[in-house]
């Protein structure tokens, strides 16, 4: 397939989501494994592309709604067939699985009608935006089967990739397997004044591994060891699409990368060790552009990636790939083809990487009014206690068993563990200095700045020298970040958006006064 075949079908899926969101269909491999990691099939050894069934689906691009146009959305199920051409059960913002990219511009009002059309409760975090805590999605806000809830806020952050998902008590982890979730992108004069690759130059992307059942519907129930290390799906998708691919020019091109997953990790490369550009992290741009072959990614993180087509020859394959790497067990232990880039033409393109891009002041540890220190290692487990948990044959979404805390302590709905004055600077350590899982660690309500990473990788990495809000910690590690708390008086969670060690208690309540 190529640039015309791609075309209609990209034209297809389009008005497919305008009429009712992501309901397109791919025809990707699964690929099997031990319950777990993605382990490629040994045809799958070449970087070509070119086996039978693989990387010919075109990649669908989500519809796009301005926050200006006061859009309602909803929570539906549908029954689409995202492999195997069997059609199987889905949840979605639209009329397929996931949603519509919601888009705003710093200094904005956003007014949204939701209605909740599943058959059980839920409700919306808005992750990365810095609102009022009775919109943010605290667990104990739920929208009940058939209700509904107007949420109003105002855009009062910097320009960047933020998402929206369920954040519902007992059954976050299911609906976002399940196909809840969509992003947000957030533009200012700072970011547009830089001219960045836009328009079919700009592609979102959101990643997420799933597993499926022999009727073609997605299939989530996690044993106990399940818990303890996460979830992982046996396919990756991008935008809802199993093995998609997307012809490209010679030129800069800007991805969007969203990992949606639950809990696996992505090491993302291009093939050929090609170069990739990295200009913005989970709250929006970096300082200075960073040039990488390689970045880890956890649930919940974004990337902003330029790469230059333009150093690759016409009728060219090159795919963007997860790499081995080490600290995360057994799913570190894959490679796996994710989406395929095809070169198809030669363009003249006047975009100029930059060397600059956004004014970020150093920080100053110093400013901190105080620290506080958050044991997430997690030893001993508590495995015993498995009481609600959705297992193998179980039916999804009862609520996990207290298997991971904070502090000591699993998360308890009305309990407060900490208690924040609003609008000052706090030092937050996050200690997994004796544990041997990853923790990618999320604080709602805040961008907060790495102060340091000691043990482990020891050290800041790559697309962390901005804003965050969301970070990864990998074995043997401890973090200090440094934040404004909300200005919002209200509660808020912090959790680790391993959704399965969210649900089995490793999330805290914090209420700010």
């Amino acid at each position: 397939m190529r640039r015309k075949e791609f075309l209609r079908l990209a034209g297809f899926a389009g008005a497919v989501s305008a009429l009712g969101g992501l309901g397109w269909m791919a025809n990707g491999c699964r690929t099997k494994s031990e319950g777990s990691p993605i382990q490629p099939p040994p045809s799958d050894t070449s970087t070509s592309g070119r086996a039978e069934g693989d990387f010919r689906t075109a990649l669908a691009i989500p519809p796009v709604m301005a926050v200006t146009s006061r859009p309602s959305f909803q929570s539906n199920i549908a029954r689409v067939a995202l492999i195997q051409g069997k059609a199987g059960e889905v949840y979605g913002y639209g009329g397929g699985i996931l949603g519509p990219t919601f888009t705003a511009k710093s200094g904005e009002k956003a007014t949204f009608a939701f209605t909740n059309r599943l058959r059980e409760p839920t409700n919306v975090h808005w992750h990365g935006l810095i609102i009022p805590p009775l919109m943010d999605g605290h667990p104990e806000q739920s929208i009940p089967a058939a209700g509904t809830f107007n949420f109003q806020f105002d855009i009062n952050q910097r320009a960047g990739l933020y998402w929206y998902h369920p954040h519902a008590m007992g059954s976050t982890a299911v609906q976002v397997f399940k196909g809840l979730g969509g992003l947000f992108m957030v533009t200012d004069e700072e970011e547009d004044a830089l001219k960045l690759p836009s328009g079919d130059r700009q592609i979102p992307l959101v990643l997420q591994d799933k597993r499926f059942g022999s009727d073609g519907s997605l299939h989530y129930a996690p044993t106990k060891d399940e818990v303890m290390t996460g979830y992982f799906g046996e396919s990756v998708l991008v935008n809802g699409v199993v093995s998609p691919f997307v012809p490209v020019a010679t030129g800069w091109y800007r991805l969007r990368v969203l990992n949606g997953s639950t809990a696996r990790i992505y090491n993302l490369t291009l093939s050929a060790g090609a170069e990739m550009t990295l200009v913005g992290s989970d709250a929006g741009l970096l300082a200075r552009p960073e040039k990488i072959r390689r970045l880890l990614l956890s649930p919940g993180e974004r990337a902003d990636i330029l790469v230059d087509f333009s150093t690759v020859g016409i009728g060219t394959d090159v795919f963007l790939m997860s790499d081995p790497f080490d600290g995360a067990g057994s799913q570190g232990k894959s490679a796996f083809k994710i989406l395929r880039f095809y070169v198809d033409r030669k363009v003249t393109d006047p975009f100029t990487l930059p060397s600059n891009l956004s004014t970020i002041a150093p920080a100053n540890p110093s400013s901190a009014t105080r620290t506080r220190t958050f044991e997430i290692s997690n030893q001993g487990g508590g495995m015993e206690n498995m009481k609600g948990m959705p297992m193998e044959g179980d039916s999804p979404g009862n609520g996990m068993a207290e298997m991971h805390a904070i502090n000591g302590k699993s998360y308890e709905l009305k309990r407060i563990d900490e208690v924040l004055k609003a609008g000052v600077t706090e030092r937050w350590v996050f200690d997994n200095s004796q544990g041997d899982e990853p923790h990618p660690m999320h604080i709602h309500g805040v961008h907060f700045r790495i102060l340091e990473r000691v043990g482990g990788r020891n050290g800041v990495q790559a697309g962390e020298t901005g804003w965050k809000d969301t970070v990864l910690l990998l074995p043997k590690e401890k973090v200090s970040v440094l934040f404004q708390t909300p200005t919002f008086p209200g509660k808020y969670v912090m959790h680790c958006h391993n959704l399965e060690h969210e649900e089995s208690g490793m999330m805290m309540n914090f209420e700010v006064r």
